[in-house]
């Protein structure tokens, strides 16, 4: 598999680490109403809200891996690692202080 063109965070997702970029600037005009429908990630979230978190995921995730679709980005997702992901999005992209980002997430351009 060949590098990702992005750096950002690796996580765990579906059984194989991932490389989250950082969101581009078209990517958070486009996403704007999908951050503003996010609310708290659990079990009581919403269709909408699940559909904010997939939408968000699979844009930071096509940077660097463009043939990933919504559908594969859907079936991966979960509420055991949602939160992880859309840490290391806010994180990398400079939504919320470094420091915040998800806890076993680490900036980088490789595994």
């Amino acid at each position: 598999m060949a590098e990702p063109p992005y750096d950002g965070v690796a996580v765990r997702i579906g059984g194989r680490d991932w490389i989250v970029p950082a969101l581009s600037f078209r990517q958070l005009r486009r996403l704007q109403p999908s951050f503003q429908t996010l609310g708290r990630i659990g079990p009581a979230m919403d269709a909408a809200q699940i559909d904010a978190v997939v939408e968000i995921a699979q844009a930071a995730l096509s940077r660097n891996y463009p043939e990933i679709t919504r559908e594969q980005t859907e079936e991966m997702l979960d509420l055991g690692n949602a939160r992880a992901v859309l840490g290391a999005i806010a994180g990398v992209s400079g939504l919320q202080p470094a420091g915040e980002a998800a806890a076993g997430s680490r900036s980088t351009g490789t595994i």
